[in-house]
C-alpha cells in the first residue's frame, strides 16, 4: 500500500514537471479549427513524451488541432460519463495529452447492431467465413481488417487460436464491426480535414484507424521514443525494414564493415555466454545459461529437433502473414509431420514464457507423443552441446542465435527478420515446409556467418534510436528497459531537453517527414 502511495506521488511530481515543460514549449501553436491530426491514447510515458514532439511538428505544419482517440469494446453510458469526468478533471494522463496541445478525446460509438445495414454487412463478411484463412485476409471497402480482429480477439481474450463458430467470437466480431464502421464513417466525413495520424502500434485494434486513414491518403505514423515509421498502403506493418538490410549494409563505406561484422560477433558472444539483455531490451532472462550435469537430448544417432514456441496470443501476424494461420496451427502441423518421421523431436519455450502459453502447448502436444517437452529454462548452450540438428521458429531471434553456431534453422513465416538472407530456411508455403522437414537426411545446407553478423549489425547497432533520446542505449542500460513507460523516465530526460537538444530533436523530425521514408534512419539524425 506504502509503495503505491509513493509511485502515485511521484507520478503526480513527474507529471506536473511534463505538463509545465510542455506549455512552456508547445502551448501557443496556433490551428485551424477545421484540420485535425489524430493520435491513438496511449499511457506508455515514454511514448506519450514522443507523441508531444512529434505532433507538435505536426500541428505547426498542418496548423492542425490535435484529437486523441481511446477504445472500448464495452456499450455503455458509464465508460463516456467516465471519460467526461477524468478529461474534465485533467487526471493522469489527460492532462499531459492536453498539455501538448489535445483538445479533444473521443471514444468509439457503436452502431445499433439491429439495423438492417448492420446485419446485411455482417452476413456477407462475417457469416460466410470458412476458414480462419478467411478471416486473415478479410476487407471491407477494401481495407485489411481480418488480421487485427484476428490478434485483437487472442490478445483480450488469452486464446491460441479462432473457433470461427464458438459464441464469444461471433460476438466480439460483432463488435469490431460495429466499431469499424464507427470509424469508417468518422474517417470517410472529415477525410478533408484530417491530416495525420499517429498510433504507438501497427496491431491490435487501436491500428483499426489507421488502417482506414491509409485507404483515404491520409499520413500514417508510428510513433515512440526509439522509432519512426511512416505507413502506406503497400506496407501496413512497422519494423520491416528487415527487408532492406542487405542493400543498406553495402552502402556502408567497405573500411568500416570488418569492425561493424566484429562488434556483432562480440555482442553475440556475449549472449552466449549468458548476459541479458543484450540488444534484445524486453528480455529478463538468459536462454543461453549453464549447462547442468543432467542429459536433456537423448543418447542416438537421428536428427534432433528443436521446436522453439512462441506465446501463443501475442500478436501472431505483427509483420504480417506466415505460412500457418497462427501459433497454435504451426505447433498443430508440427505434431502431425513428427508423426509421419523417425526424429527426436522436442520444444521448449522461451525462459521469459507466460504460464497460460505454457500450459497450452503441453496439452497439444500430447496429442503427438514423438515431441519431448524440454524445461523453459534450460539453456541453448546444453541443447547445441548434446547435439541439436534443427531449430523451427516462425520469426524468433533465435533463427540468428542458432545460425551464428552454425545450426540450421527454419523458419515458418515469409515475412520473418531474417527473410533478405539466406543463412536460414525459408520455405515460401506449407506444402514446401513439410517437404523440407520430411527430407531433413537429404538436407545440404551451408551457412555463411559473415551473413549472419551482418544481419545483426543492421538489426540491433545500426539504427536510429536517438532521435529523441541522445544516447537510448546507454539510458536503457543504466535504468533498464521496462522503466521507459513508468513515470521516472521523465526525470532523466527533461533535464537533457534543453534549448539545443529540442532544436535538434525537432530537426530529426522534420527530415524524416520530409524524406517521405517509411522508416527513421541514421542519416535523419542529427
Amino acid at each position: 500500500m506504502f509503495k503505491q502511495i509513493t509511485d502515485y506521488l511521484n507520478f503526480l511530481k513527474y507529471k506536473n514537471q511534463f505538463i509545465f515543460f510542455n506549455k512552456k514549449n508547445f502551448f501557443d501553436i496556433k490551428n485551424e479549427k477545421k484540420n485535425i491530426i489524430l493520435v491513438e491514447f496511449n499511457t506508455n510515458n515514454l511514448s506519450i513524451i514522443a507523441y508531444s514532439f512529434f505532433l507538435n511538428f505536426l500541428k505547426k505544419k498542418h496548423k492542425a488541432k490535435i484529437i486523441s482517440y481511446l477504445f472500448t469494446f464495452e456499450k455503455s453510458l458509464f465508460q463516456r460519463l467516465k471519460l467526461l469526468i477524468l478529461n474534465n478533471i485533467n487526471y493522469k494522463f489527460f492532462g499531459i495529452y492536453k498539455s501538448f496541445g489535445v483538445e479533444k478525446f473521443i471514444l468509439n460509438k457503436f452502431n445499433n447492431k439491429d439495423n438492417k445495414s448492420f446485419l446485411n454487412l455482417y452476413q456477407k463478411y462475417f457469416k460466410n467465413l470458412k476458414s480462419k484463412k478467411d478471416l486473415l485476409i478479410l476487407k471491407i471497402d477494401g481495407i485489411l481488417i481480418g488480421d487485427i480482429l484476428y490478434d485483437s480477439y487472442l490478445r483480450m481474450n488469452n486464446l491460441p487460436t479462432i473457433n470461427l463458430n464458438d459464441d464469444n467470437f461471433i460476438n466480439f466480431s460483432k463488435k469490431f464491426l460495429s466499431i469499424f464502421l464507427y470509424w469508417n464513417d468518422y474517417i470517410k466525413k472529415n477525410k478533408k480535414n484530417i491530416k495525420a495520424i499517429a498510433v504507438s502500434h501497427c496491431v491490435y485494434y487501436a491500428a483499426l484507424p489507421m488502417r482506414i486513414c491509409l485507404k483515404h491518403k491520409i499520413d500514417s505514423y508510428q510513433v515512440n521514443g526509439q522509432s519512426l515509421y511512416k505507413l502506406n498502403k503497400n506496407e501496413l506493418f512497422a519494423y520491416k525494414e528487415f527487408k532492406e538490410y542487405p542493400k543498406l549494409f553495402k552502402k556502408i563505406k567497405n573500411k568500416n564493415k570488418n569492425k561493424f561484422l566484429l562488434d556483432s560477433k562480440k555482442r553475440l558472444q556475449m549472449r552466449f555466454e549468458g548476459k541479458i539483455g543484450v540488444d534484445m531490451r524486453y528480455s529478463t532472462k538468459s536462454a543461453y545459461g549453464k549447462i547442468k550435469k543432467k542429459r536433456l537430448l537423448k543418447k542416438s544417432k537421428k536428427i534432433k529437433i528443436l521446436i522453439a514456441a512462441h506465446c501463443f496470443s501475442d500478436s501472431p501476424h505483427s509483420y504480417g502473414y506466415n505460412i500457418f494461420d497462427d501459433f497454435y496451427d504451426w505447433i498443430e502441423t508440427l505434431g502431425i509431420i513428427s508423426e509421419k518421421t523417425d526424429y527426436d523431436w522436442y520444444v521448449k519455450t522461451h525462459p521469459d514464457y507466460i504460464e497460460s502459453s505454457k500450459l497450452t502447448l503441453i496439452n497439444l502436444i500430447k496429442k503427438y507423443p514423438k515431441i519431448k517437452m524440454l524445461p523453459s529454462n534450460a539453456s541453448h548452450n546444453q541443447l547445441i552441446k548434446e547435439g541439436i540438428n534443427y531449430v523451427l521458429t516462425c520469426y524468433g531471434t533465435i533463427a540468428h542465435e542458432y545460425a551464428a553456431r552454425n545450426i540450421t534453422v527454419i523458419n515458418a513465416s515469409i515475412n520473418n527478420p531474417h527473410i533478405a538472407y539466406n543463412f536460414n530456411l525459408n520455405p515460401r508455403s506449407k506444402s514446401q515446409y513439410t517437404k523440407i522437414l520430411l527430407n531433413l537426411p537429404n538436407i545440404k545446407f551451408k551457412i555463411n556467418t559473415k551473413k549472419v553478423y551482418e544481419f545483426y549489425y543492421m538489426r540491433y547497432l545500426q539504427n536510429a534510436n536517438n532521435w529523441l533520446i541522445e544516447d537510448y542505449k546507454s539510458l536503457q542500460n543504466l535504468i533498464g528497459y521496462k522503466e521507459f513507460s513508468k513515470p521516472i523516465i521523465y526525470k532523466y530526460l527533461l533535464p537533457s531537453f534543453k534549448k539545443e537538444r529540442i532544436k535538434k530533436i525537432n530537426k530529426n523530425i522534420k527530415n524524416f517527414i520530409e524524406s517521405r521514408e517509411y522508416f527513421l534512419q541514421p542519416k535523419h539524425i542529427n
